[in-house]
C-alpha cells in the first residue's frame, strides 16, 4: 500500500509498505481517501520529534473496508486522527484503527472538510470552558478560526490594552509567552497552542507560579466533534481555514506550505469524486 513516510526533518518518502492483515477484534480497516496536517504535525514535523519511519497526517478521512466492530459496517464514511502525531500519522492507503477513535459521519460531507473536524474540536475544547474577555497572541492558521468560534461561544475577544481573563498564544517563543504573561491576570488562563522549534522558554517557570492553566491542545472529543459537525453544515467552517489541497503526488509542494504555517489536505488522486458516497 502507498504510505507517505516520514524519516527526519524535512525528510517526506512516498513508498509502498506491506498491507496490514490481520484486524483485531474491536478493530476497523479503514480506506483512507484524505489526510490533513494541523499545527500538531507542523510542530512535530519542524522539530524532528517523530519516531521514524511513520506515515505522516493528523487527521484523516475515509470509508469503512472491514470491521470487527459492530458498531461499524463496510462502507461507511468515518473520521479518525491521532492523539499523538509524533509517534505516526495516518497518510496510508489502509490503516486499522480502535473503533472507539473512530466518528462516523451522520451525513456526507467533502474529505477535505471532514480532515478538519478535529481541528475544529481541538479549539472548542481549549475555548469551552473560558468566561469573560481574552486575547490572542501570534499568527497562523488558528488564529481566524479561534475568532469565528469565539463569536459562537458568546466569547469577547479584546485587542485593547489592559490585562485579559484568558490569552490564546500561537506558536510560542520567549517574547510572546512574557507578553501573554503580563497580558493574563493573576490565575487567568494563559493556553499555549504550540511552541516554536527551539525557543527559549525561560519565563515559563514564572508563568506556572501565577498559575495560568495550560491545556491546549485537549483530546478531541466527541461532544466537541458533533457541535463542530453541525456547525460546518450550517456555516461552512472549511472556509474559515484556509487550508490547501494537494495530490500525494505533490506532497514536497505540501510540505512546504506546511513549514510556513498553512495547513495541508493530501489527498489520493486515485479518487476523482471528493465526496462521500
Amino acid at each position: 500500500m502507498r504510505v507517505l513516510a516520514y524519516y527526519g526533518k524535512s525528510d517526506i518518502r512516498d513508498e509502498e509498505w506491506p498491507r496490514p492483515k490481520k484486524l483485531p477484534q474491536g478493530c476497523v480497516r479503514v480506506d483512507v481517501r484524505a489526510v490533513t496536517l494541523g499545527e500538531a504535525a507542523r510542530s512535530a514535523y519542524l522539530s524532528g520529534g517523530m519516531h521514524a519511519p511513520c506515515p505522516v497526517g493528523q487527521c484523516a478521512a475515509g470509508i469503512v473496508e472491514e470491521s470487527a466492530d459492530p458498531s461499524f459496517a463496510q462502507g461507511q464514511p468515518v473520521l479518525l486522527w491521532s492523539d499523538d502525531v509524533s509517534k505516526g500519522g495516518l497518510a496510508a492507503e489502509s490503516l486499522i484503527w480502535p473503533a472507539e477513535k473512530l466518528f462516523a459521519l451522520p451525513e456526507a460531507l467533502s474529505y477535505p472538510e471532514t480532515t478538519l473536524l478535529p481541528l475544529w474540536a481541538e479549539l472548542w475544547n481549549a475555548l469551552e470552558g473560558l468566561r469573560g474577555t481574552g486575547c490572542v497572541l501570534g499568527e497562523g492558521p488558528q488564529a481566524e478560526m479561534i475568532r469565528h468560534l469565539a463569536s459562537h461561544l458568546g466569547l469577547e475577544i479584546s485587542s485593547e490594552e489592559g490585562e485579559k481573563d484568558w490569552t490564546i498564544l500561537l506558536r510560542a517563543d520567549g517574547k510572546l509567552l512574557k507578553k501573554a504573561m503580563m497580558t493574563t491576570r493573576q490565575g487567568g488562563s494563559l493556553l499555549i497552542q504550540s511552541v516554536q522549534p527551539d525557543a527559549a522558554l525561560g519565563d515559563l517557570p514564572l508563568a506556572l507560579e501565577k498559575r495560568f492553566c495550560f491545556n491546549f491542545g485537549a483530546v478531541c472529543q466527541r461532544s466537541a466533534l458533533e457541535a463542530i459537525f453541525k456547525l460546518t453544515k450550517e456555516g461552512g467552517l472549511s472556509l474559515v481555514c484556509g487550508n490547501k489541497l494537494f495530490s500525494w503526488d505533490q506532497a514536497e509542494l505540501a510540505f512546504g506550505e506546511l513549514e510556513k504555517g498553512a495547513f495541508v489536505t493530501l489527498y489520493q488522486e486515485s479518487f476523482d469524486e471528493p465526496y462521500f458516497p
